[in-house]
Parts: structure tokens; C-alpha cells; sequence
């Protein structure tokens, strides 16, 4: 009986302190941080696929067959598409399509699963799409661990689009004054109705509407900062920075 309780207790405290048996590693980030269980801020510069390279380093103390799991921890634009590859014993083993992965939880089965030994490392790489019709910050959280447990670990990817990282088209818009205390005088042209967007710097849309022509802002009630306007029409799309300054 005194062997059932030990054997009960270790398996409790194994489901208790599974955290910190991985460390992440991201390939190019010079500060050589430890993000298990913390997020890495990335600022997509495109629209184009954007891959971040994960190195988890086993430090459960055993080895064993290792799968990953993806989480969107927030609610993600339907237009971002996302995907990954996971190494095998042999480079990426497997690496599953954005049309396998549609949904907010994504886990791999455990014959996609990677063997590493202890001090060892297993390679993810996350690759995320944006789309240029929803800026904004998204979060994909990945887990690590066994089929039995495949929560050991994590690494959260949070991941920016601004308005300015996309190339402007042909419209036609101007934005006065900039600097504004109480409102903006949008003037565009070149459109019969467009989506005009007002974000801030974190990525929130504060203001979204339909726009017909010129139009007038009132920013009386927005925090002093950095605000990016964006209109937008089928196929084309042009932003501009505005400053609130009250």
C-alpha cells in the first residue's frame, strides 16, 4: 500500500512542476533570452510568410518522443493564415499546411513526434501569413511535450502588423492638421466608398467605418500618442501617421 501512495504522489507532483522542463531558444534574437513561459514580440515587415525559429532544449531529464501544439490565444483575423514544421530524427520531420490548421487549437499526433534526449533540442518553426487588410497583434501560443502531456512547456509568439508596413497603393488621401488636439479633416479621392481605420501603436483599432469622401475625425477623446489612418478600397490601400497632442 506504502508503494501505491509513492507511486500516486510522484505522478501528482510531476503534473504539478511539469513547467520549466524546456528552454526556447529564438534563432537570431542576440539576447540569448530564455522564452519558456514568456512571449517573443515580433513586428512583421510584410505581408509575406514570417517564420520564427524555436530551439527547445529538454530539460525534463529523460528522453522521450516530444510533439508540439499551437494555440491562438486571442482572437485572430480569419484572413492570417498560420502553419509549422517540427523536426524529425532527420531535419523537419513534418511540417502541416495553414488548410490543416484553421482552427484556434492545433495539436500534432504522436507519430509526428520528435525524439531528443536530455540537453538535447528540438526545432519549431512557426511560420505565420499577415494579411494586409487586418493589421494588428495577434498571439500564437506553442506547447511542447509528450502525447501523455503535451503541456510541459510553451513559448508565446506575439506577433505585430502596422498600417505602415504595407505598401501603399494609388489613393489619394491627406490628412490635417498633424498634429491634432480636437479633430482630423480627411480629404481623399479616387474611390466610391472605402474602409477608413484610425489604430494605435499597440495594435487596437479605435475607430472603424465606411468612408464616402472627406470626412471629418473628431480625436477630442483620444489619448495623446501615435494613431495610424488607414483607407482602404478593393486591391488598393494607403495609410498615414497622425499625432494627438492635446
Amino acid at each position: 500500500m506504502r508503494n501505491l501512495y509513492t507511486l500516486f504522489f510522484i505522478a501528482v507532483g510531476f503534473t504539478f512542476h511539469s513547467f520549466g522542463q524546456f528552454e526556447a531558444y529564438v534563432q537570431g534574437d542576440l539576447t540569448n533570452t530564455d522564452y519558456a513561459g514568456s512571449t517573443y514580440f515580433y513586428q512583421a515587415l510584410d505581408t509575406n510568410e514570417q517564420s520564427i525559429y524555436v530551439d527547445f532544449v529538454n530539460r525534463s531529464g529523460f528522453d522521450s518522443l516530444f510533439i508540439v501544439t499551437r494555440q491562438r490565444l486571442n482572437p485572430v483575423a480569419s484572413s492570417w493564415e498560420d502553419g509549422l514544421c517540427w523536426e524529425g530524427n532527420s531535419g523537419f520531420g513534418i511540417c502541416i499546411d495553414p488548410s490543416n490548421m484553421t482552427g484556434d487549437f492545433y495539436q500534432l499526433s504522436a507519430g509526428n513526434g520528435a525524439f531528443v534526449a536530455p540537453n538535447d533540442s528540438v526545432e519549431l518553426k512557426a511560420q505565420i501569413w499577415p494579411h494586409i487588410n487586418d493589421p494588428g497583434t495577434y498571439t500564437y501560443r506553442y506547447y511542447v511535450g509528450t502525447p501523455s502531456n503535451p503541456k510541459m512547456d510553451s513559448v508565446d509568439i506575439e506577433m505585430l502588423l502596422t498600417p505602415l508596413s504595407v505598401p501603399e497603393a494609388t489613393l489619394t488621401v491627406g490628412i490635417h492638421p498633424n498634429p491634432a488636439s480636437d479633430h482630423i479633416n480627411i480629404q481623399a479621392e479616387g474611390f466610391e466608398s472605402a474602409t477608413l481605420k484610425v489604430i494605435d501603436l499597440l495594435g487596437n483599432t479605435v475607430l472603424n467605418k465606411t468612408l464616402y469622401g472627406s470626412t471629418k475625425i473628431d480625436v477630442s477623446e483620444f489619448r495623446n500618442g501615435i494613431y495610424f489612418v488607414t483607407v482602404a478600397t478593393e486591391g488598393s490601400r494607403i495609410s498615414r501617421k497622425v499625432v494627438v497632442r492635446h
